[in-house]
């Protein structure tokens, strides 16, 4: 699986590739480049937000919720245009109180 970083202040690396600027057109060109079709990207809201609204882009999330409630900060879904349907595959809950929810993007 290919893995790559997004930011917009580190540097790219040979190990580390780093993508900045356009994400959703960024990632585009990355899922039609011939090899592994997987990418794993690890990101926040303010940059999953803008890429959830790309329908198709994204295949797959896992989100990972902490027993935490802030009274202000970035909602992960805030920048969606249209709505967006997932469908379930996974959840698994920690002793810490984290859980993780696999969802699959289901397209109209």
């Amino acid at each position: 699986m290919r893995k790559v970083v997004i930011s917009r202040i580190w540097p790219a690396t040979d190990q580390r590739p780093v993508i900045g600027g356009d994400l959703a057109e960024a990632l585009t060109a990355l899922k039609n480049e011939e090899g592994d079709a997987d990418i794993l990207l690890a990101c926040g809201p303010t940059t999953l937000g803008p890429l959830a609204s790309a329908p198709g882009l994204v295949d797959e999330y896992v989100i990972a919720v902490h027993p935490a409630v802030l009274p202000a900060g970035p909602q992960l879904f805030d920048h969606l245009t249209a709505n967006l349907a997932l469908e379930l595959i996974e959840a698994k809950s920690f002793e810490a109180g984290v859980v993780v929810v696999r969802y699959q993007t289901v397209l109209p």
